[in-house]
């Protein structure tokens, strides 16, 4: 499942903004998450069409990207990302991809590119953002 990340600075209305620009462009949102952390702010969607999202938010002033992932949630502190992808080493899983989005507060939003499966969900449940994990 394709899921479009959207992460940035923090400012009134940017997430007003980002559900205005995709209801303008007749994107329907599934689901989304947004959290922030100090000054920074992570949205999570699942929407009907990534293509059209991505370029409908080509606009807004973020760093926008699409793939097949999962993002979750850790503690800001040396060892917790070793022990998040020991989860997946040790079940065999290859990722794709790995990305830190954001740092601040003490928490740190991790992007991880692969595939989507009961399995790999599993893994993840206790630090997924959004309480729904995509389903």
């Amino acid at each position: 499942m394709k899921q479009i990340l959207v992460y940035c600075k923090n400012q009134l209305g940017l997430v007003q903004l980002i559900t205005e620009k995709l209801g303008e462009a007749g994107v329907n949102i599934e689901f989304m998450d947004a959290e922030s952390v100090e000054e920074s702010v992570v949205v999570v969607m699942k929407v009907d069409q990534a293509e059209l999202a991505m370029s409908a938010l080509s606009t807004v002033p973020c760093h926008v990207l699409t793939e097949e992932s999962i993002v979750v949630k850790l503690e800001d502190k040396p060892g917790e990302m070793a022990r998040l992808l020991k989860r997946f080493s040790a079940a065999g899983i290859d990722l794709h991809s790995v990305r830190v989005l954001q740092k601040s507060g003490g928490k740190v939003f991790v992007a991880i590119g692969t595939r989507r499966t009961p399995e790999v969900i599993g893994l993840v449940r206790d630090l997924l953002v959004g309480s729904e994990g995509f389903n």
